[in-house]
């Protein structure tokens, strides 16, 4: 028996059979042509929404040998129709699709969106962040350039007061160091141990000084110049107590001696008085008899001339002249000429009786030594600014008056 397929294929899905008024369709057997085979009704398509495949239709059985063609085939049971989907579903679908992709797009449009944004805004802060750290570094290369500046301006400063402060303490210390070197040589009696002390205190403060600057601080020079006070003060006191004991010795010894004199001279009168009268002529021939003794008697006028004080001597001005030239030459100078001068020994001699120095007027430098020496007199000069300064002047003579008393020398210089 010829069977037929159903074709998928179609476009359009094939409408229902009319049913009767009963509800039921027409029967084949009844209207087709005798001897036609029957052919079942085909199923209708399935909806567009279902997915289980169709049932196949249950063909009728086929007839016996000896059956009569002629009876009616039973018909097969109708399939329930499938309603038909609603119209307008496919654009319904195609309008839900179209919406979710427009969603979709608008979502990421809205991310890119959003991403362009956040970089904009990332890159806006990006700029400022670095105009900020422009300035940021603008300001600090200027305030180091500031601090530059103003650390150069403090150093010049400080190099400069540097400057004059170690300038001040080396003029201070020159003259600290001159006039030490005149207390020494206006103390040679203050004894060995105070002049021994004073004088290593100006050797130290020379050795600073000479490193003043170049490895020595200011601090270190102040501090040496300030250690001669001390042991300079002692030469001076020690000088003064030599003094003073000297000039209570020579106050006894001239006190002694006046008392001896108006003993002696009480005594003589006493004397005169109780020889006779008869030896006077005697007496007063006596000088004339005794012409051993004249020499004596003509030196003693010569003294009392000068009015000096028993012991005085005379010290010849020849050595000293010379020892002032010696002097003289070795600090590149010529020679002065040199000359006595009995105004200048008589206060030499005065300084003597009295055993103290000072200036009477006439003279320009006065001394003494012990014991009597034309170069340790010289030295001690020397050794004084104030008198070498004398010593070494532009002058082109010198008067001198010196006189020894008990190995003492003293003088009496004048310079023009």
């Amino acid at each position: 028996m010829a069977t037929v397929r159903e074709d998928r294929r179609l476009g359009t899905i094939p409408t229902q059979r009319e049913v009767g008024a009963t509800g039921a369709a027409p029967d084949a057997a009844t209207t087709a042509p005798p001897g036609t085979p029957l052919v079942p009704a085909p199923l209708p398509a399935p909806a567009v929404e279902s997915i289980a495949p169709p049932e196949a239709p249950t063909a009728a059985p086929a007839p016996t040998a000896g059956a009569a063609t002629s009876a009616p085939a039973t018909p097969a049971p109708a399939t329930p129709a499938t309603p038909a989907p609603a119209a307008g579903s496919p654009a319904k679908g195609r309008r839900v699709r179209t919406a979710l992709v427009v969603s979709a797009l608008a979502l990421v449009l809205g991310a890119l969106v959003a991403g362009i944004l956040v970089k904009f805004q990332l890159d806006a802060k990006a700029a400022e962040l670095a105009r900020a750290q422009d300035r940021v570094a603008t300001e600090t290369a200027a305030r180091a350039a500031d601090t530059r500046f103003l650390d150069d301006r403090a150093r010049a400063t400080v190099a400069a007061s540097s400057a004059a402060f170690r300038a001040a303490a080396l003029a201070d210390a020159a003259a600290v160091t001159q006039a030490a070197q005149g207390a020494l040589a206006a103390t040679p009696q203050a004894g060995e141990a105070p002049r021994a002390a004073l004088q290593a205190a100006v050797d130290a403060l020379g050795a600073v000084t000479t490193t003043t600057g170049s490895g020595t601080s200011v601090a270190t020079l102040r501090t040496a110049a300030a250690a001669v006070a001390a042991p300079q003060q002692a030469a001076i006191d020690a000088q003064a107590a030599w003094q003073a004991a000297e000039d209570a010795r020579i106050a006894a010894e001239r006190a002694a001696a006046e008392a001896a004199a108006a003993a002696e001279a009480e005594a003589a009168q006493r004397r005169a008085n109780a020889r006779p009268a008869s030896r006077a002529p005697r007496q007063a021939a006596a000088p004339r008899a005794s012409g051993g003794s004249a020499p004596a008697a003509a030196a003693a006028p010569a003294e009392a001339a000068g009015g000096w004080a028993a012991g005085v001597e005379s010290y010849g001005v020849g050595g000293l002249g010379e020892a002032i030239n010696a002097h003289r030459a070795a600090n590149g100078l010529g020679p002065v000429s040199v000359s006595g001068s009995s105004s200048l020994a008589n206060h030499a001699a005065d300084m003597a009786a009295q055993w103290r120095i000072w200036h009477s007027g006439r003279d320009h430098i006065v001394g003494y030594v012990q014991p009597a020496s034309s170069s340790a007199m010289i030295s001690a000069y020397a050794n004084s600014a104030g008198h070498n300064a004398w010593l070494l002047s532009d002058s082109s003579h010198v008067s001198i008056g010196a006189v020894t008393l008990n190995g003492r020398l003293f003088t009496a210089m004048s310079f023009s």
